[in-house]
């Protein structure tokens, strides 16, 4: 999983590995240091296009590399995140862990880090394990999910910067990122995902991996045909490095690919139909009659 970290490093020379928590602020509930604040500024959101994929209901499973820490079952009715699947967290103490859930549905994320705080401690004592540390993992993108479907990204961005400036640097990961594009992809906003991918992983020395570029290439068929362009650039990006494209998304793709013409190229239909057969070529275990219709 591309988001664990080397745990023979951390865990050698008698280091607990649940110290990667110590020394991390809480965000301020102004939205952070004026630097931070100042980059997301004016991110504004962007209308989420209405209706469902091509592959079903909800959200798809643009995100669905489970490897790349990407996956996520969409988010609840509520506007909140999905918790986290139960068995990642068996590790941990489940009072705890019960009480993070609780103030993240109730958008208590100061206090949901401090609860965050709590289980690292608990398990500190005995030594923190792979599958605790796995557990606090899943606590934070789930808290990062958060922050970012609830419109609240400078405080996710200041808390990633602590990480990364402190000795927990290695958990500022893709998969990080992922959790807050997630968030995005359930808000709709475009503007700030595109920050995420184009700008903020970058900063920090992030690589956007496979399921980075998935969520944004969704987040972008979804937000209206006037970007479906940028959609379509995400998948070429892809193509060209190699990495899977989500084929729920390339469906929408290829159902819009009539309605409207490649500003820039003179037609859509050449470019459109010639990434949809590389698609078919490279990836055909994922054609489906979805696709095929």
């Amino acid at each position: 999983d591309e988001g664990f970290v080397d745990f023979g490093e951390f865990l050698g020379d008698g280091q607990d590995l649940a110290e990667e928590f110590d020394g991390v602020d809480s965000p301020s509930p102004a939205g952070g240091p004026k630097g931070v604040e100042s980059r997301v500024k004016g991110h504004d959101r962007v209308p989420r296009r209405q209706g469902s994929s091509a592959g079903g209901g909800g959200i798809s499973g643009a995100a669905a590399a489970v490897g790349s820490g990407g996956w996520s079952p969409g988010p609840r009715s509520d506007g909140r995140p999905p918790p986290p699947p139960a068995g990642s967290l068996k590790a941990l103490p489940s009072d705890v862990v019960q009480r993070f859930l609780q103030l993240v549905r109730e958008g208590e994320y100061s206090e949901a880090l401090k609860a965050l705080r709590k289980a690292r401690r608990a398990v500190k004592g005995r030594g923190c394990s792979k599958e605790a540390f796995g557990g606090l993992r899943a606590l934070l993108h789930h808290l990062l999910e958060g922050y970012a479907s609830a419109g609240r990204m400078p405080e996710a961005l200041e808390l990633l910067q602590g990480m990364k400036r402190g000795t927990e640097g290695r958990l500022v990961s893709a998969a990080a990122f992922n959790a807050l594009l997630r968030g995005l992809l359930a808000r709709g906003s475009l503007v700030e995902a595109r920050f995420i991918v184009r700008e903020e992983m970058p900063r920090l020395g992030v690589v956007p991996n496979e399921a980075s570029l998935n969520l944004l290439m969704d987040t972008a068929a979804r937000a209206g045909p006037a970007h479906l362009d940028e959609a379509w650039d995400v998948l070429e990006e892809m193509q060209k490095r190699g990495l899977r494209a989500d084929k729920y998304t390339v469906s929408m793709l290829t159902k819009g690919i009539t309605d409207r013409g490649d500003k820039r190229r003179g037609s859509a239909v050449p470019r459109g139909v010639a990434l949809v057969e590389k698609f078919l070529a490279t990836q055909p275990d994922d054609v489906d009659e979805v696709l095929v219709n």
